[in-house]
């Protein structure tokens, strides 16, 4: 086996030495760090090829480091270790492409598997999938804001569109980070007035998710990190209609009372339907 350069990232160390210790005899490379700082500062001097992280760090969390390696190099392996339950943390393991969960206490022959497991399935796959994930937040920025022209162009009240459009950039932004976490792929955007309703629609093919799941992680979240994802959007849409599952892609659909806006009003009668639909690919 050629040697690869693997990072370890626990804060026990007797347990971080006996997996670096069999890696090696494996024939891997193995770097070894005990919070996030130190494994952020150990991926800059040298590229790695996987990062295996324990899930909770002295200062953070595996999901943050991983979060912040990704922004710099999208083309290594990720391992989550964990004690704790790991479905809260799916979604987010989905868009950051966590190719395996490993419940504690685990063998080292379960870590060998799935590292051995990522090296076949990277060695079949084309690597110009690696990194395309780095460009999806721009791209993103630039449907948010053509949804706001389609809003201005509807002639609506500001807090109507102010509102429509903070939702509907979210709604975006998630279809754009969680539905193709390999490569770029297709988010249809329908923004349309119907007498006093307004509709956005955000529709994608992507890979999906358990929709129950992330409503309970939403909520959980909130009070820590106040109202955001389908929280957000019970509490501030007059309707939501949210069509998911894992492999088969994503629909929301945000209803608002729509109020125009004064000058609108007396110039015109309100439109039956005014639609305008964007793809982003």
């Amino acid at each position: 086996m050629s040697a690869c350069r693997v990072l370890l990232v626990d804060d026990e160390e007797d347990l971080r030495s006996a997996m670096a210790s069999t890696l090696e005899d494996e024939g891997y490379e193995v770097a070894q760090a005990g919070s996030v700082r130190e494994a952020e500062r150990l991926f800059m001097e040298s590229p790695c090829w996987a990062v295996v992280t324990d899930l909770r760090l002295p200062d953070g969390t595996g999901i943050e480091l991983l979060r912040r390696l990704r922004a710099r190099d999208g083309s290594f392996i990720a391992i989550v270790a964990t004690g704790f339950g790991a479905f809260e943390h799916a979604v987010d393991a989905i868009a950051l492409r966590v190719v395996r969960f490993l419940s504690k206490p685990f063998s080292i022959t379960d870590l060998l598997g799935a590292l051995a497991e990522a090296r076949e399935t990277a060695a079949a796959e084309p690597r110009a999938a690696n990194d395309r994930i780095c460009g999806l937040s721009a791209d993103s920025e630039v449907l948010c804001e053509e949804l706001g022209k389609a809003l201005a162009a509807l002639s609506l009240d500001e807090r109507t569109v102010r509102d429509a459009h903070r939702l509907g950039s979210e709604a975006i932004r998630n279809a754009c980070r969680h539905a193709y976490p390999l490569e770029p792929g297709k988010v249809e955007v329908r923004c349309a007035l119907e007498r006093d309703s307004l509709r956005i629609s955000v529709k994608d093919h992507g890979c999906g998710f358990d929709v129950a799941e992330e409503l309970a992680h939403s909520l959980a979240r909130r009070t820590a990190e106040g109202a955001s994802g389908l929280f957000a959007f019970h509490r501030d849409a007059d309707e939501i209609q949210l069509s998911s599952s894992p492999g088969k892609g994503t629909e929301v659909t945000l209803r608002f009372h729509a109020v125009r806006s004064a000058a609108a009003r007396a110039s015109a009668p309100c439109p039956d339907d005014l639609a305008v639909a964007m793809l982003w690919s």
